[in-house]
């Protein structure tokens, strides 16, 4: 069921992808230039919002790779091994939709800690 539903979700918003790849680079260059710069205070007030942002990116990206195509739910026509090797496919995924599902609440978790301390130093 929530495998399902992340699946509808996923080929919904696919289109997205593309934006999000497309962000990654900057971003990555933005925090390495944040750590590399000689200006202390400059990184200090951009590093918050910016690994958040990278965050984010790396999640919505892992969720368009492993969440477009899921495999199908097996036939009772399949021959069992076919039918055996879909089913452990399909847990699998669903394992891998609980851990999706779990990281993004512990990163909305964070994200809310973080930019409440980000608020309260600036």
């Amino acid at each position: 069921m929530l495998l399902d539903r992340l699946q509808q979700l996923a080929v919904k918003y696919v289109f997205l992808r593309r934006p999000v790849q497309w962000s990654l680079l900057p971003v990555l260059m933005l925090l390495a230039w944040l750590f590399l710069s000689d200006s202390q205070q400059a990184a200090d007030s951009y590093q918050i919002p910016v690994i958040l942002l990278l965050l984010w990116l790396l999640t919505l990206y892992a969720f368009f790779s492993f969440f477009v195509q899921v495999p199908l739910r097996p036939d009772a026509g399949m021959p069992w091994r076919q039918r055996w090797g879909q089913r452990l496919r399909r847990a699998a995924y669903g394992v891998l939709a609980l851990l999706m599902s779990a990281l993004s609440l512990a990163l909305l978790v964070i994200s809310a800690q973080l930019v409440s301390a980000w608020i309260r130093m600036y």
